[in-house]
């Protein structure tokens, strides 16, 4: 990353660029910025080219042929084309020929999310470009990031809130910017963003809706807990996934019984991957259920994704047998 950093820096490009890994953000963030130091005018067709999964190789060629247009540079950005996958034989050929053949003053910018790394065309792009994966940044960088911002926007963020909004968004950098940029524009007046801020605007994922179902379980919110599972299947959330995140849920409860008289809370946050001032509710949790409750219905989650894969149950009849299980 910093080299590409330097690069743009220095405005000293390379000819090929090809971005990988699961952070959308930072592919598309580190590409415009490349875009925007070569090309005034995006809507420049002579100088500028997008493509996506469907190549039209006739305007490919078109393009990668012909000398920039009252400019220095031509960029071509080429996003999720799968041509590092799977591709046939007469395309592979017009690539190749684009990278041994590339202009001086063109730059092509790859950002893919599928690749193979034992394809001829991979090997010869890593052999020619700047390449880059960027995967799903750390708490840590996205505390300092979501600082930035915040500053950038005059308004505070209290730390417990930061490291919710991480949690809720899954690390995602888009979904962190979209969900802040509300949050901001919301508490504008009041200057400064709280954790309860968060709980009550931030969209939940999955994972944080099944945290609240089993919550209410072990609470004694039967009635609750059913209206949140019920939620969930009227949001077309897949089973499987479901059923995957009661697993996970119960596991990490069963880790918390075994480690909170021995560990501290920064300790257990760390080895079941939550944010620390959420280990107080899987303390709470754990106290409530006996470990043989514990490892009853971790089997039982396990066992129900043994029916479901094989049709031996229904999967939402399933899953709900869970719910029903596993009240205390």
């Amino acid at each position: 990353m910093k080299e590409i950093q330097n690069h743009i820096k220095e405005k000293n490009f390379k000819n090929f660029y090809l971005f990988t890994g699961c952070e959308q953000y930072l592919k598309d963030y580190y590409a415009k910025r490349i875009v925007e130091e070569n090309i005034m005018d995006i809507n420049d067709s002579f100088n500028y080219l997008k493509m996506l999964s469907d190549i039209d190789y006739k305007a490919l060629l078109n393009f990668v042929t012909s000398p920039p247009v009252f400019s220095d540079k031509k960029v071509l950005v080429v996003k999720n084309s799968g041509i590092f996958k799977s591709i046939k034989e007469d395309a592979k050929k017009i690539w190749l020929d684009v990278f041994e053949n590339v202009n001086p003053d063109l730059i092509i910018i790859f950002s893919e999310n599928d690749i193979d790394k034992r394809g001829v065309l991979y090997k010869k792009i890593t052999s020619l470009a700047k390449c880059a994966e960027f995967d799903k940044q750390k708490d840590t960088e996205l505390k300092k990031w979501i600082l930035k911002i915040s500053a950038s926007y005059k308004i505070k963020i209290d730390d417990d809130a930061i490291e919710f909004l991480i949690s809720i968004c899954l690390n995602d950098m888009t979904n962190i910017l979209n969900e802040f940029t509300k949050l901001a524009n919301y508490k504008k007046k009041e200057g400064v963003i709280t954790l309860k801020d968060v709980e009550l605007n931030v969209s939940k994922n999955i994972e944080n809706r099944v945290f609240d179902m089993i919550d209410m379980l072990t609470k004694g919110e039967f009635k609750k807990s059913y209206e949140m599972f019920c939620d969930l299947k009227t949001l077309n959330e897949p089973p499987e996934r479901i059923l995957a995140n009661i697993c996970a849920e119960y596991l990490k409860i069963r880790r918390t019984k075994l480690m909170y008289e021995k560990e501290d809370k920064n300790t257990i946050a760390g080895k079941i991957k939550v944010p620390p001032f959420f280990v107080g509710k899987y303390i709470e949790k754990a106290k409530k259920i006996k470990i043989e409750k514990l490892d009853e219905m971790v089997f039982l989650c396990q066992q129900t994704d043994y029916f479901i894969k094989n049709g031996i149950k229904e999967k939402w009849d399933a899953i709900e047998n869970i719910l029903i299980q596993s009240q205390i």
